[in-house]
């Protein structure tokens, strides 16, 4: 379909919600930043007209402090992106920074470290929100978490529960918006309304009183100038439904 009726689907699928008097939650997290690109200009002009903000989220280790200058006092909400975003598993495991693979005090050593070096390079601006590298992490490190003085984890997927451990909130992406399979690429405008739609449908199928926020995955340096302009008519499409509600990350994880 063309992106105008996968948005009349999207469109039809919120009316569902509003006759249950539903209201779908909706957020946004882009990952792999650490330094200043033509990419990075391109989602901060596309962020700078949308009614909410992305979490951004931010390699520690390799973070520039010419993009320091930029998110300094910019209000844009950091996530620590893991430490080195270095894969430690094997050539035919599935890649991961903080995987089986390592020694669980090694992997309790980067968080602390990269929670440190992030807060000395961006302050306020940084919110203590974990989001483990390929979205993976050893099972083990999480109640480690808020030890380490980090109150949320994000990863991708819908979530087994909203606290995996006392102290750490989760808060998930569901909707990845690069074709990683493939093209490597935006998967484009009406891919984009037809997975929300279609995670909205599930999401309304097994309504709970307060349903796992909806979290929209993108990757800036995947993406070209052209791509926004279809991202941000879909958003735009969520705002004009009232059965939507695109929310800021200060909303969420504070």
């Amino acid at each position: 379909m063309t992106l105008e009726l996968e948005i009349e689907a999207l469109h039809l699928e919120l009316n569902e919600w509003s006759k249950n008097s539903y209201v779908a939650q909706i957020w946004w997290r882009d990952d792999d930043l650490h330094k200043p690109t033509a990419a990075l200009d391109f989602l901060l002009k596309a962020s700078s007209t949308l009614p909410f903000k992305p979490l951004l989220a931010v390699i520690p280790s390799l973070t520039s402090k010419d993009l320091c200058s930029i998110l300094t006092g910019s209000g844009l909400a950091v996530g620590v992106h893991g430490f080195r975003h270095v894969n430690h598993e094997g050539n035919h495991e599935k890649k991961s920074e903080f995987g089986p693979s390592r020694r669980l005090q090694d992997q309790i050593d980067d968080v602390k470290n990269a929670r440190q070096a992030l807060y000395e390079l961006l302050g306020e601006s940084v919110f203590d929100c974990f989001v483990p590298p390929w979205n993976r992490l050893n099972n083990s490190l999480i109640p480690h978490l808020p030890i380490l003085g980090l109150s949320s984890l994000s990863t991708f997927g819908g979530r087994k529960s909203k606290q995996p451990c006392p102290g750490l909130l989760q808060i998930n992406t569901h909707v990845d918006i690069i074709d990683w399979k493939s093209k490597r690429a935006f998967i484009g405008g009406e891919s984009m309304a037809a997975q929300i739609s279609n995670h909205l449908t599930q999401i309304r199928s097994k309504f709970s009183s307060k349903p796992e926020p909806l979290g929209l995955l993108s990757h800036h340096l995947q993406m070209k100038k052209e791509d926004w302009l279809e991202f941000q008519t879909v958003c735009f499409a969520l705002e004009n439904h009232p059965a939507a509600y695109l929310t800021n990350p200060h909303e969420l994880f504070l």
